[in-house]
């Protein structure tokens, strides 16, 4: 794969991005520099491109001795998000304590597989693709774009008529979204995946919304707010709309804040 690192830090100027090799071929051909905008790790078994936050110049690839830790989003029973503080990410070396937040998760061991995986309803940005025995994974498609690659109508319709790309599709028959709720294990013979997370196992919803039921969801509301709070982000503005619900939302982080 030719990478061109001035080129990509303009074309993602301003936006978080990675892009993960597994079980390459061949080292990719990096040229040119982008300064301190990108974070660049080549490994034996897999290599990783990163943007760095402007704030601290974190890299979304964290190192550890036995793997590398890419982790993009938010877990918030565990109060860990993309800049948390090396330790705290450590912590993730154990998938399965992962699971109730939006992220993007790679797991690249030095010796063994690598883990994969994806938030349970899919909501943060999550590709891949396979060619032969590598594997690419990124948070936008165009960053796993090969030339030649076949279009994807279907995509290109639904973007048409519904202003996006329905279901796991991308623009391209070869490059999917990591289906939500999903955990891959990947070795260079093979691959392992399995739904950790299914929709079909929630209560069906029967229950009768009466008094009770506000409150809960009330209840449930004010603690998500508070595990928001404990995720210590570093400044961030927030795109709140000038509807209800965030209005609402702003209010209750001011007031916790204060």
């Amino acid at each position: 794969m030719h990478i061109h690192l001035a080129q990509l830090a303009q074309t993602f100027k301003d936006v978080e991005f990675f892009v993960v090799c597994v079980y390459p071929a061949a080292a990719p051909r990096i040229e040119g520099s982008a300064g301190d905008a990108i974070d660049v790790v080549v490994d034996e078994h897999f290599w990783a491109l990163s943007s760095k936050a402007p704030q601290n110049g974190q890299s979304l690839v964290n190192r550890y001795p036995d793997c590398d830790i890419v982790f993009r989003g938010y877990d918030s029973d565990l109060a860990v998000h993309s800049y948390s503080e090396s330790h705290e990410i450590a912590r993730l070396a154990d998938a399965s304590l992962l699971g109730n937040g939006v992220f993007a998760y790679l797991k690249l061991a030095r010796q063994g597989p690598a883990t994969i995986k994806s938030d349970p309803l899919g909501v943060a940005p999550f590709y891949h693709r396979q060619h032969g025995g590598t594997h690419y994974f990124a948070s936008h498609p165009a960053l796993i774009h090969f030339p030649g690659d076949e279009v994807n109508l279907y995509a290109w319709m639904s973007l048409l008529q519904s202003g996006f790309a329905f279901g796991d599709e991308s623009f391209y028959k070869d490059i999917r979204r990591v289906a939500a709720g999903t955990e891959m294990t990947l070795w260079r013979e093979r691959v392992e995946s399995h739904a950790w997370f299914d929709l079909a196992r929630l209560p069906p919803g029967a229950d009768k919304i009466d008094d009770a039921a506000f409150e809960e969801v009330e209840a449930a509301y004010a603690a998500s707010m508070v595990k928001l709070q404990a995720l210590k982000m570093p400044a961030r503005t927030l795109p709140f709309s000038s509807g209800y619900d965030s209005r609402r939302f702003f209010a209750s982080m001011t007031m916790l804040a204060a």
